[in-house]
């Protein structure tokens, strides 16, 4: 059956309150630009809605729209609290489709924020990108070297 359900993170940026606010917000930078890696990963772009099987639309903070999964995987952000939340209807879709893009978009956001960090630290940072041969899953390694 097609609906667009939402299912909660771990991921967390800080509370905000408005648009404008967010836009100078690090950590909402910081989200915005792991998106757009993704997207561009994907071959796709980052908009503000999300569409269910049948084309009805939804807006949300950010919509990742991407070839593999014409739908979009939305993401909305609860201003009051900062909590990241998916949404998306998987009717027709490859359940891998859908779990790549989200792990994508928390591993991308997670690589920048503690690249941040360590930059704050006065720290150099290198990475290290590997991927699993049997998953054909990638894992990236974040260094801070003084």
């Amino acid at each position: 059956m097609s609906h667009i359900s939402t299912y909660s993170t771990d991921l967390q940026l800080n509370p905000v309150k408005g648009e404008r606010a967010a836009k100078n917000d690090t950590s909402w930078q910081l989200f915005r630009e792991a998106l757009e890696s993704v997207a561009e990963e994907h071959g796709g772009y980052v908009d503000e809605k999300i569409s269910n099987y049948f084309g009805h639309e939804r807006e949300c903070t950010f919509a990742l729209r991407v070839p593999q999964f014409q739908y979009g995987l939305g993401i909305d952000v609860d201003e009051n609290t900062g909590r990241v939340s998916f949404l998306y209807d998987s009717y027709g879709v490859r359940d891998e489709i859908i779990e790549t893009l989200k792990d994508d978009v928390k591993q991308t956001f997670t690589t920048l924020a503690v690249s941040q960090a360590l930059n704050d630290l006065n720290y150099s940072v290198e990475f290290e990108e590997q991927v699993d041969d049997e998953t054909e899953r990638k894992r990236i390694l974040v260094r801070g070297v003084m």
